[in-house]
């Protein structure tokens, strides 16, 4: 079984708290027209109140 990780930066908003996600959609659909399924993702790096900076999406071969 092979796993393949795509690590995604999450955008920050205006507003100080809150952030967005931007192109997993796309990551997710690519990977899927190369015979991956999406199994979860894992947060990689985290600023100093907890929020997630970055994550690696995880996908696993069908």
């Amino acid at each position: 079984m092979e796993h393949r990780f795509e690590q995604v930066s999450v955008e920050p908003f205006t507003m100080p708290k809150s952030s967005e996600l931007n192109g997993h959609r796309e990551i997710i659909a690519r990977y899927a027209e190369q015979g991956f399924e999406y199994a979860g993702w894992i947060p990689v790096h985290q600023g100093p109140s907890g929020k997630i900076l970055k994550l690696d999406l995880v996908f696993v071969q069908k």
